[in-house]
């Protein structure tokens, strides 16, 4: 698997959709959308997204959601085929991320220096925070 950079700064991420146990990663370079088995790591479904430069997934429960910076859209994936089935305009200019705690959905924009809390359904931001500069990243862990 590789790693996307980004001005230098990795940007690829992995996320475990929570009690699914299932991990999912995106790649830039080859524009590609992973399933990866988590005890081996090995990729084990593959998928050429519809937008250009997926740049973040990441999920809540047993929903998946992916941001592309090039498409500047949020996008719901269905968690066994990796397929769109909901999508969005971006909040910011340079969606970079997408992480979520239990029932909760956030993303962060690279180029605005922003964090979102985003509706799991519409995928419109329902808060908005400036951030430190250049996040490229976000996630989180509710016990």
């Amino acid at each position: 698997m590789s790693l996307m950079t980004k001005f230098g700064v990795y940007a690829s991420q992995i996320t475990d959709t929570g009690g699914a146990g299932r991990l999912y990663s995106v790649d830039a370079i080859t524009v590609k959308y992973y399933e990866l088995d988590p005890d081996a790591l090995t990729i084990i479904n593959t998928v050429t997204p519809t937008g250009y430069g997926p740049s973040g997934i990441g999920g809540m429960a047993s929903r998946l959601y992916a941001s592309c910076s090039n498409t500047v859209k949020y996008y719901e994936l269905d968690p066994d085929t990796l397929i769109a089935s909901n999508t969005v305009n971006s909040t910011g200019s340079d969606p970079s991320g997408m992480g979520g705690m239990q029932d909760r959905l956030f993303g962060c924009d690279y180029h605005s220096d922003k964090y979102y809390e985003l509706d799991p359904d519409t995928l419109i931001a329902t808060n908005t925070v400036s951030s430190l500069s250049y996040p490229l990243g976000i996630g989180g862990l509710k016990s």
